[in-house]
């Protein structure tokens, strides 16, 4: 997976890697991998919402609140966005 997300550009690799990193318990590893899923696609509620997560785990609280509710306000832009009129 390591190898993939250095030569493909995609933010779903980027994320898998992070869920990956934080599934071994290396939080920092994942903290990292799922900022450049991020700066791919800034778009993803799930990438946020894990970030979130992972800065929970860490002890930062500040951070965590941030990622959680950029996760959130995504969750419903996005579906309201979907939802047809």
């Amino acid at each position: 997976l390591r190898e993939l997300v250095r030569v493909r550009r995609f933010a779903d690799d980027w994320l898998m890697l992070g869920l990956c990193l934080m599934h071994e318990g290396k939080t920092d590893e994942a903290v990292a991998a799922l900022k450049q899923a991020i700066a791919i696609w800034p778009y993803r509620a799930l990438a946020h919402g894990k970030l979130a997560e992972c800065y929970q785990l860490l002890g930062d609280a500040v951070r965590a609140r941030d990622y959680r509710e950029r996760a959130e306000w995504l969750a419903r832009y996005l579906e309201s966005a979907s939802t047809p009129k």
